[in-house]
């Protein structure tokens, strides 16, 4: 196996200059070899240690990481095994992430790879990523493909399990800050709602049409909790009026195609409330299509349409209502969709609803997941506020 990285140096005085250094085997041993250009490395590699290199006679092992990436990621969209597929929006992050280790294994053919190159691999991904957060999920979706590579029977053993990128502190509580930011407040949501009540009251008829659509899915999105793609791809069949439930059973994809939710545990009832009956009612009466939010041919509302043409203009007219005092409304922060999920479940959490309901009308998988992701909003300022009293002097 042969292969070249990069390392800085001492040069005269106190300052670093970057060297290529051209590694490779002979025979159980590892040597390297300093040269100051790139193409010197590769040309003295082209003739060093050829007859120690690892043979590759695995059916397979002569793949490129690129290869079996793509093979990886295809195997998680289309999957063969019975579960569920990735998402989207979880297919093109993976991809993204995967790119940091293609820059050190490139083309290199899957079996050459081992503990050292992945060790590179680690450490490029931490030089090269934002944050040790982003580097460890590009790391680790490397030992994925790795453990791919090995399942399929291309190598023999998949290098680098054991070893992982540390998560700094600092990232980790930016994590924190980042998840309590990404939460509307109850009075961001009320003034939410009032924008939209006063938008599908608009003088312009046109308007008005379009928003009694749009201010039925901003409640729809408050008072469920639903995902953006679940609320795009819901039928008026799951409005169960009579059983004061909201039945989930369907998401839209970007692409507009019609599909069970990501995974069984999205398939669920949630509780209807009835601040959320009149906007639905009066929005599925105005058509009878099979889909609530809807285009006029029946297909589901373009994500990208459905940010232009409602959230933004809703957070405008919200902030100009918040601008008034006489309104009393609070100003709304420019968050997504998904910041009106994460408000329904904090406001769960603040009804003291138990964790086991939570996770089943938020869609999770397991409860610990539940925890995961909503821990942080799991607090009684109220009761704070009375230890407080009690603890002054």
């Amino acid at each position: 196996m042969s292969h070249i990285t990069t390392k800085m140096v001492k040069s005269k005085g106190d300052t670093k200059r970057k060297v290529y250094v051209a590694r490779w085997k002979e025979g159980s041993k590892k040597k390297e070899k300093i040269f100051e250009r790139k193409r010197d490395a590769s040309k003295f590699l082209e003739t060093a240690g050829e007859d120690s290199k690892r043979e590759l006679d695995l059916f397979g092992s002569d793949k490129t990481y690129i290869e079996i990436s793509r093979e990886y990621r295809l195997s998680l969209v289309e999957p063969t095994d019975g579960s569920d597929p990735i998402g989207e929006q979880t297919h093109r992050t993976y991809k993204r992430y995967l790119t940091y280790p293609a820059f050190v294994l490139q083309h290199h053919k899957i079996g050459e790879v081992d503990d050292e190159w992945m060790r590179d691999v680690r450490d490029y991904c931490v030089k090269n990523t934002n944050s040790t957060r982003a580097a460890s999920e590009a790391f680790r979706l490397c030992k994925a493909v790795m453990s791919y590579a090995e399942a399929q029977g291309y190598i023999e053993r998949a290098p680098g399990l054991k070893l992982n990128v540390a998560v700094s502190r600092s990232d980790r509580m930016q994590e924190r800050i980042r998840k309590t930011d990404q939460v509307f407040t109850t009075d961001e949501v009320r003034t939410l709602l009032r924008a939209a009540d006063a938008l599908a009251q608009d003088k312009q008829k046109q308007r008005q049409k379009a928003w009694l659509s749009y201010r039925a899915l901003a409640y729809f999105l408050a008072y469920t909790g639903a995902r953006i793609s679940e609320a795009r791809g819901f039928p008026r069949v799951g409005f169960l009026h009579n059983q004061n439930l909201i039945s989930i059973r369907q998401k839209a994809t970007e692409g507009g195609e019609i599909e069970y939710p990501k995974t069984r545990d999205g398939i669920r009832d949630i509780p209807l409330v009835p601040e959320l009956v009149a906007p639905m009612q009066e929005a599925m009466q105005a058509h009878d299509r099979d889909l609530v939010f809807s285009t006029r041919n029946g297909d589901p509302l373009e994500l990208r349409n459905l940010y232009n043409r409602m959230w933004k203009p809703l957070i405008a007219k919200a902030n100009e209502m918040a601008a008034d005092e006489e309104n009393e409304l609070s100003p709304v922060r420019k968050l997504g969709f998904h910041a009106l999920r994460h408000s329904y479940a904090s406001r769960l959490i603040a009804a003291n609803v138990d964790l086991k309901r939570l996770q089943v009308w938020m869609g999770h998988h397991d409860p610990a997941y539940t925890v995961k992701q909503y821990g942080h909003l799991v607090e009684d300022r109220a009761a704070d506020a009375a230890l407080m009293e009690k603890i002054a002097v």
